[in-house]
């Protein structure tokens, strides 16, 4: 899962990544980003 190849980057000292969501439409690149901010990112400050 993405939480956890994000946390192994982060335990070797990774702190900064390009989010890059592959969309071919301006909705999906929105719910790609939405889902990442909302689903993803708060798992990674646990």
């Amino acid at each position: 899962m993405i939480v956890e190849q994000l946390r192994r980057y982060r335990e070797v000292g990774i702190q900064q990544l390009v989010i890059e969501p592959f969309s071919s439409t301006l909705g999906d690149f929105r719910e790609q980003i939405r889902a990442f901010a909302y689903e993803v990112a708060p798992r990674l400050a646990e």
